[in-house]
């Protein structure tokens, strides 16, 4: 084999092998560098065979996928990689949110795709604040964990973010299928600190895009809080209800808030402010599990 890699993804080590300089030299782009508190419980082993017509890419000694072009096999890869990964915690609540904490205090940046996680995240770091992740985040037993994958930033990101658009020339880029530029950054190139750990959230924001528009933030009912997170949220079908139960239990020990996304700077700036506890969060009834249950059906 011509490179060999070896990665944690919170409890599973994953070891990743090819023949094909291109894939080896492509891995930087796909395996994270952060440290993770977290027990081992799994290990996997992938291994990228070029064939004459493709690739062959195999996960413990068995084929899982034939692929014809690099570029593809790299998305199956990133793919296969996560969802060996995500194994271990099938009794896991996903959301889909950045998170992170600032002094101290763990929150939540729960929206849909476009609707700035990426951004705000990486503003709050460079703000002085830690960032665990921008995308996916597994909640279990009131414990959020963010899952460990690099920040995957746009040009039209970068340029909101001086520090990150001084970094960009040296980070790993892969092209999208509209041949977009995309970089994957983690804290470490930057110098900070990147470590993953659960944390109890204290503060969830929900984000809302209001581009060209100034930034807002203003306090959010807890109800409708947990609705957003649900319309983001992948429940384990054998635990659906006792998921909905979890997340109302989160929520209702949160302080809630509206986010509304405009002005990159204006933006982390109001975050940091609702965090720190400077914003006043509005005090409404503890969330019943039923009227959401009850509201998904």
């Amino acid at each position: 084999m011509t490179g060999e890699r070896v990665l944690r993804l919170l409890a599973t080590e994953i070891r990743i092998a090819t023949d094909d300089p291109g894939v080896a030299g492509a891995l930087d782009y796909l395996v994270p560098g952060a440290e993770q508190d977290v027990p081992l419980r799994s290990r996997v082993a992938f291994s990228i065979r070029r064939q004459a017509d493709g690739f062959a890419l195999e996960r413990d000694g068995a084929v899982c996928a034939m692929v014809l072009q690099r570029s593809d096999l790299l998305a199956e890869l990133f793919e296969r990689i996560h969802q060996a990964a995500l194994e271990p915690f099938a009794d896991a609540v996903r959301i889909h949110a950045a998170s992170g904490s600032c002094g101290g205090r763990a929150f939540l940046a729960v929206g849909p795709k476009g609707a700035g996680k990426t951004s705000l995240a990486l503003r709050l770091l460079f703000d002085g604040c830690r960032a665990f992740g921008d995308e996916l985040v597994l909640l279990r037993g009131g414990q959020a964990l963010a899952f460990p994958r690099k920040f995957y930033v746009k040009e039209g990101t970068i340029a909101l973010i001086p520090e990150l658009a001084e970094l960009s020339g040296r980070l790993p880029r892969m092209r999208d299928a509209q041949e977009s530029a995309i970089r994957a950054f983690e804290p470490g190139d930057a110098g900070l600190p990147w470590r993953i750990e659960p944390a109890r959230p204290e503060v969830v924001l929900v984000l809302e895009p209001a581009f060209g528009r100034p930034s807002r933030v203003e306090s959010f009912p807890r109800f409708r809080t947990v609705q957003r997170i649900l319309s983001q949220a992948n429940l384990p079908e054998h635990r659906k209800a006792a998921a909905i139960r979890e997340i109302c239990d989160v929520v209702d020990g949160c302080r809630t808030f509206r986010l509304r996304m405009g002005d990159l700077d204006d933006a982390g700036a109001a975050a940091r402010e609702a965090i720190a506890g400077l914003a006043s969060g509005e005090k409404v009834r503890t969330v019943s599990p039923d009227r959401v249950a009850g509201a998904q059906e």
